[in-house]
């Protein structure tokens, strides 16, 4: 049994599908309809039937406006800038030579050997303190402290599923 794909057109089999807004996609033709980034099924927004980023492109284009306003106002939507692949030249010279390592920096603490409770180590990407399985909030593939949760923006503490990476 077989479907056809809202965006290709194209045939979709139960092993490759993905279920999002009533219909049945390819995994990488479930994309924002604004910024053409591949989305996840239930984790992007929805307009006139067309998925979208929830933040910034569903916010920017359908959001409420004014300051202060869900967080939605005072950004400012900028659209990506297509680059012509033909002014891309890359040569051996474009890239830097490795650096030496050093070791780790100074002040940070990171021990290899310090185990959660279910064995793994599990750093917090914002403060790379260990995270404990009372105290994880997990957002974007990665285990967090709920305080170290931030906008990188705006520095506004955000919750688990609130918010996109860009």
């Amino acid at each position: 049994m077989s479907w056809t794909c809202p965006r290709c057109q194209q045939p979709v089999f139960f092993a490759e599908k993905v279920s999002s807004l009533g219909k049945n996609w390819h995994p990488f033709c479930l994309k924002c309809e604004h910024c053409h980034s591949v989305l996840s099924p239930g984790g992007h927004a929805e307009h006139n039937g067309r998925p979208y980023c929830h933040k910034p492109c569903y916010g920017a284009l359908f959001g409420p406006r004014g300051v202060n306003i869900g967080g939605v106002g005072s950004y400012l939507y900028k659209p990506p800038i297509p680059t012509p692949a033909s002014t891309t030249h890359l040569s051996p010279s474009s890239f830097s030579p490795p650096r030496p390592r050093t070791g780790l920096p100074q002040g940070k603490k990171s021990p290899p050997h310090m185990k959660t409770f279910t064995g793994e180590t599990s750093l917090c990407p914002g403060c790379e303190e260990p995270v404990y399985f009372a105290e994880t909030v997990m957002s974007l593939g990665r285990n967090w402290h709920r305080p170290c949760l931030r906008c990188q923006r705006c520095r506004k503490t955000l919750t688990a599923g609130s918010h996109a990476e860009v």
